[in-house]
Order: C-alpha cells, then sequence, then structure tokens
C-alpha cells in the first residue's frame, strides 16, 4: 500500500513538473479563431496554422511552422521582418489552390510564383510569400493575415472559399466525437500526452491525396449526421430546382463574410491593398459526395445508379439522345441527387444544349454538399465587400468565358478545384496586371 501511495506521489510531481514546463500544454486560442452558431470551433493544431521567428542573414525575419511544413499541409518559407527597398511584397493567403495543388513540388509555377515572373516582365520587382495551405479556410487567412500585418505588406491576396463548408464539418465533426470519461480524462493528463509521445510511433507524413481522403471520411460521416434531419430534408426553389437546405449553410457564410470585414480591417491598418479573388466554381467535374433522398426506396436508389449507368455508357458510344433520356429519368426518380443532374448536364452539353447544360450542372452543384467547391452565396460576400472598396475584387470570369477555356471554363481546371499549370500561369498573369496597377514600392 505504502509502494502504491508512493507511486502515485511520484507521479502527481512529475505531472506538476511538466505543468509547470509548459512543453504539452494546449496553445491558446486566438481571438480569430471563433465558433459558430451551433458549438461548433475550430480547435488547435493542423487547423490553426503558426510562424516562427527566425534570423536570416543576421536580421530577423519569419518562417513557416516545421509541424505544418512537415505534413506538407504548407510551403518551407523564411523572409526577412523588413522588405528590401524598392521591392514590392506580398503575401497570398488561402486554400490548396493557392498552395498550389497539384504542382505543390514546383512553387514557381503555382499562381503565386507566377506573379514574381509576370511582375518582373512589366519592370516591377517583387517579393511574393505564399502561406497557403492545404485545407484552409478563410480562419486560417484570417489568422496568418494578422500575424504579417507589421512585415510592411504592400499587397495581401486572398483565393479562398473552397474550404469553408469543410471547416465547418470538420469543426462539427469533432464537436460530436464522443470519448470515454476516462480516456477524456487521461487526454488532460500532461504526463499522458509526453508518454504518448515519446513512446507512441512517429506519425506517418501525410500525403495530399491521403489528406483529401481523411476529410472525404469526415466529410461523409457528418453528412451522414446530418442529412437525416427533416430540417436537412429537400425542398424546391421557386424555379422548382431542387436544394438541399443544410441549416447551418447561411451561418457559415455569415462566417466568410465577417471573416472577409476583418481582413479588410487588417489590411487597412497595415497600409496594404487587399485583392479578393472571386472564386469560380467548376461545373464539369463529377460531384465528389452526392446522397440519395434519406426518403427514398433501397429500390429507387437502385433504379437511379442503373439508370446512370446505362447515360455514361450511351454518352460512350455517342447515343447523346439516349443518354439524356436515362438521365432525365434519374431525375424524376430522386431529384435530389447531384450525380443525376450531373449526368443530365453532360449529356446535354454533348448536344450542344449549353444554357439548359448549364442549369442542370448548377444545380447538381448546389445539390452536392463536397466542401471542395465555393457556392455561390459565397461569391456574394466577395462581392459585398468589394463594392465597398475596402478590397478589390478579382474577376476570373474572362478567364474562364475565354473560348480557349472550354465550355463552362473546363480546360482551367486539373480536378473539381485546382487549376491546371497554365491556368495558374494565367491567374498569376491577371493577378500581377491588377497589382502593377497603383502600386508604387519605391514609395516604402
Amino acid at each position: 500500500m505504502l509502494a502504491v501511495l508512493l507511486g502515485f506521489t511520484v507521479l502527481g510531481l512529475v505531472e506538476l513538473g511538466l505543468r509547470a514546463s509548459g512543453r504539452w500544454a494546449d496553445p491558446p486560442v486566438p481571438a480569430q479563431v471563433r465558433g459558430w452558431s451551433n458549438g461548433a470551433r475550430l480547435v488547435q493544431g493542423q487547423d490553426r496554422p503558426s510562424l516562427e521567428p527566425t534570423s536570416i542573414d543576421g536580421q530577423p525575419g519569419w518562417r513557416t511552422s516545421r509541424d505544418l511544413v512537415q505534413q506538407r499541409f504548407m510551403h518551407d518559407l523564411s523572409w526577412t521582418t523588413q522588405p528590401e527597398p524598392g521591392r514590392l511584397r506580398v503575401f497570398t493567403f488561402g486554400g490548396s489552390t493557392t498552395y498550389g495543388v497539384p504542382i505543390e513540388a514546383h512553387p514557381e509555377d503555382t499562381f503565386p510564383g507566377r506573379m514574381v515572373v509576370w511582375l518582373a516582365r512589366s519592370g516591377t520587382q517583387a517579393e511574393v510569400i505564399n502561406l497557403g495551405g492545404a485545407s484552409f479556410g478563410s480562419d486560417q487567412v484570417l489568422f496568418l493575415a494578422t500575424a504579417v500585418a507589421d512585415q510592411h505588406p504592400d499587397a495581401m491576396v486572398v483565393y479562398s472559399g473552397n474550404n469553408e463548408f469543410f471547416q465547418y464539418d470538420l469543426a462539427l465533426y469533432r464537436r460530436n466525437q464522443a470519448y470515454p470519461i476516462g480516456r477524456a480524462v487521461f487526454q488532460n493528463l500532461y504526463l499522458f500526452r509526453a508518454l504518448d509521445a515519446l513512446l507512441g510511433p512517429d506519425p506517418a507524413v501525410l500525403s495530399l491525396d491521403q489528406a483529401v481522403d481523411r476529410q472525404r471520411q469526415v466529410v461523409a460521416r457528418i453528412m451522414a449526421l446530418t442529412l437525416s434531419k427533416p430540417n436537412a430534408l429537400p425542398t424546391a426553389d421557386p424555379d422548382g430546382r431542387w436544394h438541399r437546405h443544410d441549416p447551418h449553410h447561411a451561418a457559415v457564410v455569415a462566417r466568410f463574410g465577417q471573416n472577409l470585414r476583418d481582413l479588410a480591417e487588417v489590411a487597412s491598418s497595415a497600409g496594404s491593398r487587399l485583392l479578393i479573388v472571386d472564386v469560380p466554381a467548376n461545373l464539369q467535374q463529377t460531384p465528389w459526395l452526392s446522397l440519395h433522398n434519406p426518403a427514398a426506396s433501397a429500390w429507387t436508389r437502385k433504379r437511379v445508379e442503373g439508370l446512370l449507368e446505362k447515360s455514361a455508357a450511351d454518352r460512350g458510344s455517342r447515343d447523346l439522345p439516349a443518354a439524356e433520356q436515362a438521365a432525365r429519368e434519374a431525375v424524376r426518380a430522386d431529384p435530389v441527387f447531384a450525380e443525376s443532374w450531373h449526368a443530365l448536364g453532360l449529356a446535354l452539353q454533348d448536344q450542344g444544349e449549353v444554357d439548359k447544360a448549364e442549369l442542370a450542372l448548377s444545380n447538381a452543384l448546389e445539390l452536392d454538399m463536397d466542401p471542395g467547391r465555393p457556392v455561390a452565396a459565397l461569391g456574394q460576400a466577395v462581392r459585398a465587400l468589394t463594392s465597398t472598396g475596402l478590397a478589390e475584387r478579382v474577376d476570373l470570369s474572362p478567364l474562364v468565358q475565354a473560348p480557349d477555356a472550354g465550355p463552362f471554363g473546363q480546360r482551367l481546371f486539373h480536378d473539381s478545384c485546382h487549376l491546371t499549370r497554365a491556368a495558374y500561369d494565367k491567374v498569376g498573369h491577371l493577378l500581377a496586371d491588377q497589382l502593377r496597377q497603383g502600386s508604387d514600392p519605391t514609395a516604402r
């Protein structure tokens, strides 16, 4: 008994020592990271990027967090606190498109990298620091922009919107995770954390494919929880199109809008221009995630899947009227299933019915709960802010509508939201042109 008491005393002293050291403490939650109205909130770790002070050739500087770099969520970058005189200093923020997926291994070919080239060709020497990160949303953008506001930015460029609903789903998923009370107690012990770090296996470095896979799993689980509720069932809008109304959709859009307004304040206090890209949606790609109407029978779901297989086969054999007919039957059988509308849009497009195809593909976009796509409401939030003059809108519609972009800009996209190498160059060129207008780095 005495030995047991002595053991607990020793463990208690070790716990107190570890707490005093603060080595395994939870980092403080910054004021910029807020919760949603239903209580879901971002948590520490990879949801909150960080920067670290460093020294560069004897000058004070900053670098991206080593933990995030090792997990391949940000580029390994460092820069001096004071910019070089006569050079334009630009910070870029956003998700994986800003990061440069799928060409992130070649930072010079991402749109921030191409901005440097295009600015130089027009006679403007620039330093573009890319703080985009895989899966980052406007919360992370705001956090990072606030962190670099005193580092003399001439401009801040934001390409965000793709991950807003993913970030919300992730936060809601974590809020709903239930742990046994005993495990919850152990998780709060610094001794448990220290042993877990020292004795546990080294965490494997996630590839981007694995990271996307994990995102899909998280979203699929939270969808299974939310879409079975009555207030998430589909309803028809005044135009007769069907939508799945997430009861928290408005909260996510409102949060995005508030983050944009806060970004404008940060940029203004830093004396920096703020450019916000109105992110385009890719109507061509097959939705990542799509659910049947929860009220549909197993027989109906099986019939819809069969019709979609037939439509795809008919498109492959170029029997386009048959492909359209099969897709229309699938839409009638389950009008809230995004894949049905997507198949109909493709069949109509192949027949040259561009306007009807765009309506069908837009409907698929609205119904698909894929968090990787920005929705119209996020674009409206961007335009609402930029119309006030507090920020500049970067309009990509000329690129999407250009003849060489293909129907709906399909040739610009590598997948559902990331750009091709050529499209990254076009976006970099467009941003460089907009930055060059009215910028005078010698005025610093």
